[in-house]
């Protein structure tokens, strides 16, 4: 289980511990970019321009993942890793709760209760940069 917590009460940014690894995640809202700092090293986060349904995650100069929403009426990503490609969707139309497919991946992320940002990710998870960057997506 990996915890999502808020850094603060009115703050978007958040830090995720489990699995033995700790993230800070941010975001730049207008421009739907930012950043994911996890272990200790930094990636950005970009946009691949204003009406694109396109994230990198980017090392450095080097793309280490993508996302590509599918439509701008849903909320689902493909996502393309060197761990492989997912799929990170809504659980339902009118709920929270994101889920993650992929190879050897059958995760969920749930916001702790209805009240709150707080979030848990649970289940078969694959790494550790897949499943920050789908946290990012979500919280996005």
């Amino acid at each position: 289980m990996i915890e999502c917590r808020p850094l603060g009460i009115c703050s978007w940014d958040f830090e995720l511990h489990g699995k033995g690894h700790v993230a800070t995640l941010g975001f730049g809202w207008p421009t739907e970019q930012g950043w994911i700092n996890l272990d200790g090293r930094s990636y950005q986060v970009e946009k691949q321009g204003f009406f694109s349904g396109r994230w990198n995650l980017i090392d450095g100069a080097e793309v280490k993942s993508s996302a590509e929403k599918r439509s701008a009426f849903t909320r689902s990503f493909d996502l393309t890793t060197p761990s492989g490609s997912f799929v990170l969707e809504a659980a339902s139309f009118a709920c929270r709760t994101m889920n993650l497919h992929g190879p050897a991946a059958d995760a969920s992320i749930s916001p702790a209760h209805a009240f709150t940002k707080r979030a848990v990710i649970q289940g078969r998870l694959p790494e550790f940069e897949v499943v920050a960057f789908a946290f990012w997506l979500t919280a996005l």
